[in-house]
């Protein structure tokens, strides 16, 4: 966590949730958020672990700040150290966001699909990888290019490209044509 800008506190951190919501605490309102005091920075094995890191800035007004916070895992200590040295300067962090972005843009750009539709991609694999029942009737948006959809490895089966049922009519649909 690097800030730019304002009167920059100390870095502090919790990785106990019990201990960060606080007793009589909810997760709307966790005692850790009551005040501004630092967090315990305890580290160890807890029942129910979390990361909360805390770092407070003092601004004058109409001053801006700027706080970058990289998270990363390594294979070893001495290379999360190597690249918390490296991405401690404000110019190698900004250059390695618009690194990714460039990256991500190439990339959407080789599978000739749209933002918006690796979106629409990242959510279908999300409902696919975790399950979660819809919370109501959904629309699924079909408008992509079959060779867009094969690129993410979703196939063009006719419950997708019923764009105008709803999810429980396309799963009946789907029953009933054998698939």
């Amino acid at each position: 966590m690097v800030g730019q800008g304002g009167e920059q506190g100390e870095i502090s951190c919790e990785t106990d949730r019990f201990r960060f919501v606080g007793r009589g605490g909810t997760l709307a309102n966790p005692a850790a958020m009551q005040g501004i005091s630092p967090l315990s920075n305890t580290a160890g094995s807890v029942l129910d672990p979390i990361i909360s890191l805390r770092r407070t800035v003092a601004l004058p007004p109409h001053e801006t700040a700027i706080i970058d916070l990289v998270l990363g895992v390594t294979e070893s200590r001495e290379a999360a150290l190597a690249h918390l040295e490296k991405y401690q300067s404000s110019r190698m962090a900004d250059r390695a966001f618009d690194l990714a972005w460039t990256h991500s843009q190439v990339t959407l750009r080789q599978l000739n699909v749209s933002e918006a539709e690796a979106q629409l991609y990242g959510r279908l694999a999300g409902a696919l990888i975790y399950a979660a029942p819809p919370a109501g009737p959904t629309r699924v948006c079909c408008s992509t290019t079959v060779a867009a959809k094969a690129a993410f490895g979703v196939m063009a089966s006719r419950a997708m490209r019923r764009s105008s049922c709803s999810a429980s009519a396309t799963r009946r649909r789907s029953r009933s044509s054998g698939n």
